[in-house]
């Protein structure tokens, strides 16, 4: 429907479908929703832009391009979740006399990560504490040609406020590591002088973690090695603490992802949608990790909701958003970051910060929850500064004590 606005431009309310949509939209729907889009006035939908699946974000053949949305009650998947994001345009949530129950029902098992939220999450900092009160972190990454991933996970673990940080590497690249190290400390490896981890490590790492750290940080730059599968599963079977897996590590697990069911402690996986269609696509016979790309793509919080279900494990599916999904079904999408973000490193970054939470005492749900938004924020606000064109990894790193300052002030 067209409605003049009083200065005698048009405004559209949009109001076809609504969000029970569950099949592609025909005739002569198809020829209105075309022909809105095709004017240059604003665009009002309501409750969510008619063609968009309200569960999914996808567009149901066509859809409406919103200037503004107006829902009701709550916001729905549809309006987070890409493309449906980019045609609600500005979201008002409007208060229509919903039942609290209703709007508060653990049947609600999706939940929107936002600023709020960080007062009640981030890990205190009592005065009568030591270095030890913050725990101390192991993270085993590095190889010959990586080393850099290693230390910007291990820098970002203590700049989120890790009490010790140690970085078990390749012994043959202690000399590389040791004139780049100044507040973390270095675990040497076996290697066989290759410049990468051997299998025969884990009992070194095993026999650290149970005398001294109180979390496992693996992946960034561990290299694609055939050793590393049975290496980063030896892990996960016996860590006697929570484990974080990325990069490396989620490939070296790709093929047995069986083994995270029988953890006895939890495991934390951070998966772009590359890794996680790798990790759905072993062993699934003919589908191929193409196939996965676009399963998961489709429908990023059923897809990240059904792994951690499976596997028993906490799943931080990064991407655009980047959901966090528990064992018990819940999932969490976040509200920060930005396209700067795509650069190498910053999963790296990610891995140190939720590791650097977990050490803190924080539950594995609210470290990958408050790892996820603080690594999004900081990202935001490194990006005002340099531009989203020019923003690096090292650039988040430094700009995480702003964030936290201003968060827990």
């Amino acid at each position: 429907r067209r409605q003049p606005s009083r200065d005698g431009r048009l405004l559209v309310v949009d109001a076809l479908l609504g969000t029970g949509l569950s099949r592609e939209v025909r005739p002569p729907v198809t020829k209105v929703i075309e022909k809105v889009n095709r004017m240059s006035c604003p665009v009002v939908s309501v409750d969510i832009p008619s063609g968009i699946s309200s569960d999914t974000g996808q567009i149901m053949g066509c859809a409406v391009r919103a200037t503004c949305t107006v829902t009701f009650g709550l916001p729905k998947r549809g309006h987070v979740l890409y493309p449906g994001a980019e045609y609600t345009g500005r979201l008002s949530v409007e208060d229509i006399g919903f039942p609290g129950r209703l709007l508060e029902s653990d049947a609600l098992n999706t939940s929107m990560v936002q600023k709020e939220d960080m007062r009640s999450l981030l890990p205190p900092r009592p005065r009568y504490s030591h270095k030890g009160t913050y725990g101390h972190v192991l993270i085993v990454a590095g190889s010959k040609g990586k080393t850099g991933a290693a230390l910007m996970a291990a820098r970002a673990c203590l700049r989120s406020g890790a009490g010790l940080v140690t970085i078990g590497i390749p012994e043959t690249l202690v000399s590389a590591f040791q004139s780049r190290v100044t507040e973390e400390m270095i675990l040497p490896l076996p290697d066989r002088g290759t410049g990468v981890l051997s299998g025969d490590s884990s009992a070194e790492i095993l026999k650290f973690l149970r005398r001294k750290a109180k979390v496992l940080a693996i992946g960034p730059g561990l290299s694609s090695d055939r050793e590393m599968s049975g290496l980063v599963s030896m892990l996960v079977k016996r860590s006697p603490v929570p484990v974080v897996i990325d990069a490396d590590g989620l490939n070296a697990l790709s093929a047995q992802t069986r083994v995270l069911k029988g953890a006895s402690v939890p495991v934390i996986l951070t998966p772009h949608t590359g890794e996680m269609a790798r990790l759905l696509s072993r062993g699934a016979g003919s589908a191929s990790e193409t196939d996965f790309r676009e399963h998961i793509e489709k429908d990023r919080i059923g897809a990240a909701q059904g792994f951690a279900r499976k596997t028993g494990s906490y799943l931080v599916l990064k991407g655009v958003p980047t959901v966090v999904a528990t064992p018990d079904g819940k999932t969490f999408v976040n509200s920060s970051g930005n396209p700067g973000m795509a650069t190498a490193g910053t999963g790296d970054v990610l891995t140190g910060i939720i590791s650097a939470f977990l050490a803190q005492g924080l539950a594995p749900q609210d470290a990958s929850i408050a790892g996820v938004y603080v690594h999004g924020l900081t990202g935001d606000v490194m990006a005002e500064e340099k531009g989203r064109c020019s923003l690096i990894a090292s650039d988040i790193i430094r700009g995480i004590p702003r964030v936290l300052k201003s968060l827990q002030s």
